[in-house]
């Protein structure tokens, strides 16, 4: 039965297979790598935009940039009317003293 059989044939064909078998684990190994890690930078990206957007929820808008200078105008104005004030008693006292 097994007296026919070309050994030399058959370890040769055993050895493709194996080669092909190989072969092909190592492209199956690389796509599934590069799609984990694709899948990876699309995780990070995804937490990238997310904190963006967070961040970007927390600034000011338009309208609190508007309040916050009509306050800081309004301060300003105070601290005019002050040093205007200040000044006259100033001059006041100056010229209290002079007469």
């Amino acid at each position: 039965m097994f007296g026919n059989i070309d050994w030399t044939a058959l370890k040769f064909l055993l050895d493709l297979l194996s080669t092909l078998a190989v072969f092909l684990l190592f492209i199956w190994t690389m796509i599934k790598r590069k799609q984990k890690d694709n899948s990876d930078d699309i995780k990070n990206l995804d937490l990238r935009v997310r904190e963006l957007e967070n961040n970007q929820a927390l600034m000011a808008t338009h309208e609190d940039i508007g309040t916050i200078r009509s306050e800081i105008t309004g301060l300003s104005e105070k601290l005019d009317a002050a040093n205007h004030l200040l000044h006259v008693l100033h001059e006041h006292t100056l010229n209290k003293k002079k007469g």
